[in-house]
Parts: C-alpha cells; structure tokens; sequence
C-alpha cells in the first residue's frame, strides 16, 4: 500500500535494519518512557549511557 504524494507513489514498508536506531538508544528511549520522562527515568537513561559508552 503507497500513498500518493505530488504524484509520485511512495512505498510504505518497513524501514530497513539500518536505519532502525540501535538497540542502546531504543533501550534508554523505552526507559525514558517507562518512566514518564521523570528525574527517575532521565537518571536511568544517563546511567545506561555511561554504562554502554
């Protein structure tokens, strides 16, 4: 299924591996959801990335 933009058909398909983020962003991005976007979710966010960087 395409939608129709300016003409032109735009394929809406599942974005490739590549251009997924990696795993430890969507990790810090589902803690930071958990968490409701609270001091408690941001300390685990920021802990994550010293400890995946």
């Amino acid at each position: 299924m395409g939608t129709t933009l300016a003409g032109q058909t735009v394929d809406v398909t599942p974005e490739p591996a590549y251009a997924r983020p990696p795993w430890k962003v969507r990790l810090a991005w589902a803690a930071l959801s958990l968490f409701g976007g609270s001091v408690a979710g941001i300390v685990a966010a920021a802990a994550l990335w010293a400890l995946t960087h």
